[in-house]
């Protein structure tokens, strides 16, 4: 069965993570994606403060979606003058701090990018769960309760609910013992 699930998913990660090698090619690259990510860590520590979320993963998903430009917005790369237009569009949803003559900082938008993809209630920060948060984050997959996706699985674990989206928002890729709810 296919499944987007973390739990069942942690140690592929692991196993992915620790046969990972960087062609010799890419080095360079990496290592300068790296130590800018590094030399721009005051920025990345001040969204996570209000994030909850770890400066390092801010700064891998800044390099995804926007190639670590500070004036474009986190949550696709488009210029921070404006809202979003395109997807995720219209977003931040509240007007820049600063007033529309100066647009949106980069903090202010990524702090809604992160908060809008729920990363900021996530509770597992190891490798193995930023590999899978970093392969989420264009997918819309798990992580995000706003999604358009409203079909969940979800179980009581330890008096708690344990809800995650199905694959292509499937019930029937429900694993055994959780439910279908608003599917």
């Amino acid at each position: 069965m296919t499944t987007t699930k973390l739990t069942v998913l942690k140690s592929e990660c692991v196993q992915l993570c620790d046969s990972c090698k960087i062609k010799s090619d890419w080095l360079q690259r990496v290592k300068t994606i790296v130590d800018t990510i590094k030399a721009n860590s005051d920025r990345y520590k001040l969204v996570a403060k209000k994030t909850n979320i770890p400066w390092s993963f801010i700064g891998s998903i800044h390099n995804m979606e926007a190639s670590l430009n500070f004036n474009s917005h986190l949550h696709n790369g488009d210029s921070l003058k404006l809202c979003t237009h395109n997807v995720p569009e219209n977003r931040p949803l509240n007007p820049p701090n600063n007033g529309w003559n100066i647009g949106y900082t980069w903090e202010e938008s990524a702090v809604d990018a992160l908060i809008m993809k729920n990363f900021h209630i996530a509770q597992d920060w190891s490798i193995p769960a930023q590999l899978w948060a970093s392969s989420t984050e264009n997918n819309n997959i798990a992580v995000s309760a706003s999604s358009s996706q409203k079909c969940k699985c979800c179980k009581v674990i330890n008096g708690k609910e344990d809800c995650y989206f199905p694959h292509n928002g499937d019930p029937k890729n429900c694993e055994k013992g959780y439910k279908p709810v608003n599917c």
